[in-house]
Order: C-alpha cells, then sequence, then structure tokens
C-alpha cells in the first residue's frame, strides 16, 4: 500500500476522524487558553505599572516606567522582568549593550525607582495584613525630602501588614520612622535594636529614643507649613492627619509626667479630665475640661486615618482639625 493509498484509508476511519478533531479542538482551546492568559499578565503589567508610576512621582515627577514585558532566561528557568524608563521625556530599555540605566540614572534616582517597583509588588501580594516585609537601607543616596517620602511611604505601608522589619545605618532616620509610625501602632509594638560587632560575633543592644521634644518640635513645623503653604499630596496628607493625636499625647506626657505609665494614650488623659470634675487626685486636669469636646472631637476624626492607607482626605476639613488640635496644644 503507498503512502497516498494509506491517507485515503485514514481519512475513511471514523476513530481517526475523531482524533483528528479532538486534536484540532484540543489547539484551539490552547490557544484561547494563551490568549485569556496573556490578557491577564498584560492587565497585571498594566496595574503594576501604575502603581509603580503613582509611588514614583511621589519623589520625582521627571521618571515614568512603561512597556514592561515577560522575558524568560532558559539558563536561570525564570522570567526576568525587563521595562523601559522615560527621564524628562526620554525613553529609555534596560540594555546592557547600549547606555543603560547604570549611566542614565543618578543613585538616588535608582534608589526611588527600585524602592517604588518593590512597594508596589508588595501592594498587590496576596493576605498583605499577614505578611512580614523586611526592607533593608530603603533611602541610599536620598536627600532629606525624599527621606521623608520614603517614611511617608514606608508609614502607609505598616497600616496594611502584619510586622515591617526596617534595617538601615542611618539611626536618625530609625527614630524619625519610628516617631512618623505611632499614629498607627502603639509605642510598645516599636521595638530598636543596634547590632553591635564583638569580635567573632555580633550583640543587639535595644535603643532608645527618648527625644520628645525633637518629635514635637517636628511635627509642629509640618503643621504650620501645612497651614501656611497648603497640601496636596495624599500620602503627605494622611501623614499630618496621623501625626495630630500623638502629638497631643506627648505634650500631655511632657506636661503630666506624674499621670504617664505605659499604655497611657489620648483616650486616658481624656479620661482623667472627666474625672477632675469630682476626684482631687486629677484635679490638675481640671483647667481642661472646655477642652474636652476637642479632644474627642480629634479622637474621632484621627480614628479612621490609625489603620488604613486607602482613606480619602478632605484637605479643608484637615485644616480645620490641625487649627483644633493646636488650639487644645496651646491651652495643655
Amino acid at each position: 500500500m503507498n503512502d497516498k493509498a494509506f491517507e485515503e484509508m485514514l481519512l475513511k476511519n471514523k476513530e481517526y476522524q475523531r482524533k483528528l478533531a479532538n486534536i484540532k479542538k484540543f489547539e484551539e482551546g490552547q490557544q484561547d487558553f494563551d490568549q485569556q492568559i496573556g490578557l491577564l499578565i498584560r492587565q497585571a503589567m498594566a496595574r503594576f505599572i501604575k502603581k509603580t508610576n503613582d509611588i514614583l512621582h511621589q519623589f520625582t515627577k521627571n521618571i515614568t516606567i512603561s512597556d514592561l514585558k515577560l522575558v524568560y532566561k532558559a539558563k536561570s528557568k525564570l522570567n526576568q522582568v525587563v521595562f523601559s524608563v522615560s527621564v524628562l521625556g526620554v525613553k529609555k530599555t534596560l540594555d546592557r549593550e547600549n547606555v543603560g540605566f547604570d549611566y542614565t540614572l543618578s543613585d538616588g534616582d535608582k534608589s526611588a525607582l527600585a524602592l517604588s517597583s518593590f512597594l508596589a509588588r508588595v501592594s498587590f501580594s496576596e493576605d498583605l495584613e499577614k505578611q512580614v516585609i523586611v526592607i533593608d537601607d530603603p533611602f541610599t543616596s536620598f536627600d532629606s525630602g525624599r527621606k521623608l517620602m520614603t517614611i511617608e511611604a514606608i508609614t502607609n505601608l505598616t497600616a496594611n501588614v502584619q510586622q515591617i522589619i526596617l534595617l538601615t545605618h542611618d539611626k536618625n532616620f530609625l527614630f524619625e520612622f519610628a516617631d512618623n509610625v505611632k499614629g498607627i501602632v502603639t509605642a510598645s509594638e516599636i521595638n530598636l535594636w543596634q547590632l553591635v560587632p564583638s569580635g567573632k560575633f555580633v550583640t543587639f543592644r535595644q535603643l532608645y529614643h527618648s527625644d520628645t521634644e525633637g518629635l514635637i518640635e517636628r511635627t509642629l513645623k509640618k503643621l504650620q507649613i501645612f497651614l501656611s503653604e497648603g497640601e496636596s499630596n495624599p500620602d503627605r496628607l494622611l501623614s499630618i492627619a496621623r501625626s495630630l493625636r500623638p502629638l497631643l499625647e506627648e505634650i500631655f506626657r511632657i506636661k503630666y509626667p506624674e499621670f504617664y505609665e505605659d499604655n497611657t494614650w489620648l483616650s486616658t488623659y481624656l479620661d482623667y479630665i472627666r474625672k477632675s470634675e469630682n476626684d482631687p487626685h486629677y484635679r490638675r486636669f481640671a483647667k481642661l475640661l472646655p477642652e474636652k469636646d476637642l479632644i474627642i472631637a480629634v479622637m474621632d476624626y484621627t480614628k479612621k486615618f490609625n489603620h488604613s492607607s486607602s482613606s480619602v482626605i478632605d484637605s479643608v476639613e484637615l485644616e480645620g482639625f490641625v487649627k483644633r488640635t493646636l488650639e487644645v496644644f496651646d491651652n495643655i
């Protein structure tokens, strides 16, 4: 039997025809599946690009990422993310054969891009509230303005994850972050440790930040700048809103040190003010009875910002509560 005769016989065989039809159906289904997977990947990449740029533009408006794609590396058997960066409107792709990011971007810009990309990836993690996030020296080569933005970005992340482990060589940055995050977590949840080399071994020494007056001075300066110059950046507005309650707690601790204990919060001092009407032990708080309603209003307003980074803040409303907080601060 020649090949042509054999082919004609197969074409007349019903079982063969059925299997051919199944193969065709499978190939069509595979093609449809590949198209759906491709669509999902493109959608995920688009969300990632937008989120990264939203964060990146808080550090610099001059850099934008685009054209994200996955490239399979046979040697490592892993997909590598490749993207283009526009610097002042000029697009540049990571290409080692030409001038790449190493020479196009400054160290500060590369740090901002890396941190923005990392925070964007973290934001899409499943069960984010159960995640423990480790961040190592996030602000290399950052100026003071970008350091503040870094603190605010990581503070916002703290509100959405189980734990943040922040590694840094800059003790002042660590203390500033600890001050900023007090509006989200309690003081007992903030632990500061210093790595101390000791011969072949290392030990950990706990750090204590007692610069309360420095915190008050920085917060007051931030609030005054907001009142005089305004603010539209959502993260900075959130940082301002979160600073109101800790500011009042700190001034209470300075003015009434004999009443301070662990887990003494603004609500505790409010309770002391109420008790001052009938209990001589708290009579020092009696002068603050006229401020009671203002303190309650500030507490109610700031409550929704303590454990959320997605709240929309009305800058006009925030301005009103900043003024109320400063009024209470002056009277304390």
